[in-house]
């Protein structure tokens, strides 16, 4: 959402620590953001565990949340909460393997991003084989939503996992031993949250003007409130949206949601995960300080992962359809839709602010139809203008969400505005009737999508997915026939949807294909229940594509159920493979393959070998429903061979012809860079060659996924030269240039195609993998040096779309370069103990800066020690008699005949071998309940070598040890009484780790209490009696302290005992009459806590005495 709060008055409201950003960024600040891009700073470490750890080089969270806040203030809606950490982390290369049964795999990879909020992941491959199960873990070890089967796999071969809270999460891999070579992983993508999940007060909760959808506001929408979903966007960028019903009614799973989103592409759309039933339990008051803090709703209930079908700038709609049903255990509901041509009396937005629980809001007088952040009647009439919202708001997180009419039909989709709790001004939503027909296209329309057969319709019911008291579910849901077998079975499962519902159920098929006929071994069935449908007859079915159709009724109810049925009459033809063209050179190692579709043909067989009879083929994966692949991790300046093998239910067909190409020389990088919208100075990427030559020839690799590529402009600049490959193709012929959407392309001076004038407008607006020639030629490179800096600039130039440059490449042709000889750097001194194993990797201190082979040599190793000639790593293990220092000197020798080379000295010592630290006695250690402990373990240890240690303890859980000082602290409560025996551990900075162990009990004491007071009972006592009153008897102390008595209110003839409590004296004639004595006991201790208790002592007349009462005289 966007607000009207300038910069200054935004940065006003920030801590005082972020205030310096305030003012323009510095170098340094942008330094940091580009290793939050993924440019560097990565670190492998082993946990505790021995599981490895990919750590990602964090972000510089400041600047990062300045970045938005200048969005916020340009009036542009702020979508992302996560930054991308791009890699490409694979089972083969990081983690940790083990057997933890047997016959199970079991992989481990821990996962850390410092400092963040929540970690999601993209893994940009993802197939899992049968019986394999991912599950991704906290830093508490627990997961936080289910597992991932093969059930998860999915066409375009991604995954894209909720969010796991916290700044750590562990990955876990358990498959079957036999079906290990078939998990197909790679993670592209860790996205580090910075915002959301309600931890950050100033920015990322929701306001607290907001409403729960549990609050009584929401009950007459309780049904349009299940419709509407949270959703993250390859992991980075937030917004809201909702599951929309169709004319047919036949709950295809399409998604309404905002095209600013990023979702508008066929690779957006498979970076989606929708949240359903994320809402807090309880109604927190709006306007309360709970209202605008974290809520407790759940992120266990998703869909991940949608095939883009159609969005159009200009209304702001984008359409998804999730490539999973929808779990009907997720009770979810089809909003209706309303694509009239008019406003509304009043409306209604169900939305997930700052992706946090799900809130309601509503605006009670009538929206008006305008331009996007106008306000004047019509405008261009593409957006309805909400004034000002009447209860609750919208805010960042938002997008995309509907806007329900008071007949609880979505008329339009959140685009953006100025309203916060703050700001009673005004939103705009992208109107259902602009997106409804006027893109012209299936791709630009809803109408193509929601009323496919184009009825007429233009207002369509919300229903649920299950109207009647039963339900339908059949197993297979979907049928893959060869037509030789001539039948095929289905479950057809009849379910209660109402509990005791159990009339009896009809079941029927209809549509089946000309010459099929179907029956059912029982066609009456009382829920629960189930029978088997038989489709008998297929030998004489032609080959194709059929949708039978199941129904059953109680007859008064009916459910139908579509059943995809595949026949096919044989074995598929064999594919036509079209690029690249047999022979073709200088490819790319990640290299896109593309064939021709095969009739009947349900799934192809790619195989890539460097060897033409495929006895081991490096690539060889099956793919459903496309005729591309992506065959990644070629090596370079290699031959290669693929072929393609069709298949359908009947078999494997014959393989194709056998095709070779041959990759290049390439340098690549993947920054995934996010391209900031309508910024004319653009984003940079850079990569620095180390290799020499001079350039014959250069393509250019790019990657870019991008909505209305017509808005992009791309450079290339080596030193002084810069070269526009790229520039808003079609414009200037049209305003605002090809709408096609993505480019994953190659621009090639010698190409036929022209990325000038072959832009399409569809998704993608290239064909993948493709050459094209560039607006101005890379020739312009030609005769500089390979060698240096070279740096994209990439840049979208009008507002509304985004995107981002996934990779570049530059692909050379070069003449070798004049030789140099090596270059090194100093070797660092190196001491190794006796009967150690020494590893000294002096090869990495040197270079060759034409790349060539470098051969090494030592003099001065001692006897124990050898060189390794390729690596130049030193290797040996020194006995006792090698104590002492060796000068070595290394040589690196180029493998060319002018066998140029490098030399750099360093001193080798030996010394005496490590000593494990010595642990002393520790004695016993008391604490008192609610008083503060500390006690110092490190004056028991040693280490002979003094090296220096570290601390550990089992230890209760009120208490710490400071791992530096070994210092133990805390302070326990009265539940902690008793004792607990404590086992410290010193390990010795030392490679060896040597650690000594001391134990002691430590015995946890109640504190100390007040001293308890009784009843001292009133006490009488004659004119001349001694008094003897033992009062201390009536007060206790729990801790058994010594008491100190002391008296007020004592008359003067009596006196009492500090030490005893004994009140004493003798009360003479005129001593008559009532005290009120108030008797305190003090425990003898620094505390001294305290107990009252308080009596009457009564001096009485002797008898016979004369005593006055009222003035008369009387015995």
């Amino acid at each position: 959402m966007q607000t009207k709060q300038s910069p200054a008055s935004r940065c006003r409201a920030l801590a005082l620590a972020l205030a310096a950003l305030c003012a323009a960024p510095t170098g340094a600040a942008l330094a940091q953001q580009k290793f939050a891009d993924g440019k560097g700073g990565w670190g492998v470490t082993t946990n505790h565990l021995g599981i490895q750890q990919v750590n990602t080089p964090g972000i510089d969270r400041d600047w990062v949340e300045l970045q938005d806040i200048k969005k916020m203030d340009a009036g542009q809606p702020v979508t992302r909460f996560a930054i991308a950490h791009t890699n490409k982390i694979a089972p083969a290369q990081y983690g940790t393997w083990d057997e933890p049964s047997a016959g199970i795999k079991r992989w481990r990879l821990v996962l850390g991003s410092k400092d963040a909020l929540s970690i999601n992941l993209g893994f940009s491959r993802f197939q899992l084989p049968e019986g394999a199960e991912l599950t991704l873990l906290n830093a508490a070890g627990k997961a936080e939503f289910r597992s991932f089967t093969a059930a998860d796999n999915d066409k375009h071969g991604q995954l894209w996992t909720p969010l796991v809270k916290g700044d750590q999460v562990t990955v876990v891999l358990t498959v079957p031993a036999k079906a290990v070579d078939d998990v197909k992983l790679e993670i592209g993508s860790i996205n580090h949250g910075y915002r959301g999940l309600g931890e950050i007060p100033w920015f990322a909760k929701s306001g607290a003007c907001n409403v729960d959808v549990v609050c009584p506001e929401g009950d007459d929408w309780r049904e349009e409130i299940r419709s509407v979903a949270a959703l993250t966007l390859n992991g980075t960028d937030q917004c809201s949206g909702a599951l929309v019903n169709n004319v047919n009614g036949d709950l295809t799973p399409y998604f309404l949601t905002a095209a600013h989103c990023s979702f508008g592409s066929v690779a957006g759309a498979a970076g989606m995960v929708a949240y359903w039933n994320f809402e807090n339990s309880t109604c927190r008051v709006p306007g309360s300080g709970a209202s605008g803090g974290a809520g407790d709703g759940t992120r266990t209930q998703f869909n991940t992962g949608a095939i883009f079908r159609a969005n159009r700038a200009a209304s702001d709609f984008t359409l998804v359809e999730f490539d999973d049903p929808v779990d009907p255990s997720y009770n979810p509901y089809w909003a209706g839709i309303d694509a009239r041509d008019q406003a509304t009396s009043s409306a209604v937005a169900i939305h997930h602010p700052g992706v946090d629980e799900k809130r309601i809001s509503f605006e009670n007088d009538p929206t008006t139809i305008t331009t996007y952040l106008q306000n004047a009647v019509p405008g261009d009439g593409t957006h309805l203008r909400v004034t000002d919202w009447d209860l609750g708001t919208t805010e960042g997180g938002s997008s995309g969400s509907p806007l329900f009419s008071p007949e609880k039909r979505i008329v339009g989709q959140l685009h953006g505005g100025f309203a916060s709790c703050s700001s009673q001004t005004s939103d705009w939503y992208g109107r259902v009737a602009v997106s409804w027909a006027a893109g012209g296209t299936a791709a630009t329309q809803l109408r193509d999508w929601l009323d496919p057969d184009n009825t007429g319709t233009l207002v369509i019911d919300g229903r649920n997915e299950i109207e009647a008291p039963f339900n339908v579910v059949l197993d297979p849901p979907a049928l893959e026939v060869c037509a030789a077998d001539g039948s095929a079975v289905v479950d057809v499962d009849v379910t209660q949807e109402e509990p005791g519902f159990t009339d009896t159920v009809t079941l029927s098929v209809a549509n089946l294909p000309a010459g099929a006929s179907g029956s059912y071994d029982d066609s009456t069935v009382e829920p629960p229940g189930s029978a088997v449908l038989t489709i008998s007859g297929l030998a004489g079915v032609a080959s194709g594509a059929y949708t039978a159709q199941v129904e059953a009724t109680d007859g008064v109810d009916t459910v139908s159920k579509n059943l995809p049925l595949t026949v096919a009459a044989g074995v598929p033809a064999a594919a036509t493979l079209t690029a690249p063209a047999d022979g073709a050179t200088g490819l790319s190692t990640t290299a896109t393959l593309q064939w021709s579709a095969v009739a009947s043909a349900v799934s192809y067989q790619v195989q890539v070998d460097d060897n033409s009879d495929f006895s081991s083929p490096e690539f060889d994966e099956t793919v459903t429903d496309a005729t591309s692949v992506q065959v990644p991790g070629l090596s370079v300046e290699t031959e290669y061979f693929w072929r393609v093998i069709a298949s359908n239910s009947c078999g494997d067909g014959v393989a194709s012809a056998v095709f070779s190409f041959e990759t290049g020389l390439q340098y690549c990088l993947t920054p995934n860079l996010a391209i900031p919208d309508n910024v004319p100075a653009g984003v940079t990427s850079q990569i620095v060659i180390p290799d020499s030559g001079t350039i014959t020839d250069l393509q250019f690799g790019m990657n870019v996924a991008h909505t209305w590529m017509g808005d992009v402009r791309i450079s290339l600049t080596k030193d002084t030269t810069t070269v526009v490959l790229f520039d808003r193709p079609g414009v200037p012929a049209s305003t605002n240039g090809c709408n096609g959407n993505d480019a994953d392309i190659v621009l090639d001076d010698a190409a036929t195609l022209s990325a000038e004038n072959n832009c399409a407008n569809a998704t993608p607006a290239y064909v993948v993998g493709e050459h094209y020639t560039p607006n101005n030629p890379l020739a312009g490179f030609d005769g500089m040096d390979l060698a240096g800096t070279w740096t994209v600039n990439i840049s979208d130039n009008v507002g509304i779309d985004t995107g981002s440059l996934v990779s570049w490449c530059l692909l050379p042709t070069t003449t070798p370069a004049v030789n140099e000889a090596p270059e090194s750097e100093p070797l660092a001194d190196a001491t190794v103990e006796v009967g150690e194993a020494l590893s000294y990797d002096a090869g990495a201190a040197f270079s060759d800066p034409n790349g060539d082979d470098l051969a090494f040599s030592a003099t001065g190793l001692p006897g124990w020690a050898i060189i390794d000639p390729l690596t130049g790593e030193i290797t040996g293990t020194p006995a006792i008699g090698d104590i002492g220092d060796s000068v070595v000197t290394v040589t690196a020798t180029e493998d060319t005949p002018d066998a140029f080379s490098a030399d750099e000295s360093f001193t080798l010592s030996v010394v005496a071998a490590n000593e494990p630290p010595t642990a002393g006695t520790i004695p016993p250690q008391e604490a008192a309940v609610d008083g503060a402990f500390s006690f110092d373990v490190s004056g028991f240890f040693a280490d002979p070598n003094g090296d220096t240690l570290s601390y550990s303890a089992t230890l209760p859980a009120w208490a710490s040890i400071d791992p530096v000082t070994g210092v133990i602290s805390g302070t326990p409560t009265a539940a902690d009484v008793g004792t607990t025996s404590v086992t410290v551990t010193a390990t010795e900075d030392h490679p060896d780790g040597g650690t000594a162990d001391a134990t002691f009990d430590l015995t946890v004491v109640e504190g100390n209490v007040a001293p308890v007071a009784g009843v001292i009972g009133d006490t009488s006592i004659e004119v001349g009696q001694t008094l003897a009153l033992d009062a201390g008897s009536a007060f206790s102390d729990p801790n058994g302290d010594d008491l100190v008595f002391s008296a007020t209110g004592l008359p003067a003839w009596a006196s009492i005992d500090p030490v005893t409590g004994v009140i004493s004296g003798t009360p003479a004639a005129g001593d008559e009459g009532d005290s009120v004595v108030t008797v305190t006991a003090t425990e003898d201790t620094p505390d001294a806590l305290s107990a009252d208790a308080t009596f009457t002592l009564t001096v009485t007349p002797l008898p016979g005495d004369v005593i006055f009462v009222d003035g008369f005289e009387g015995d």
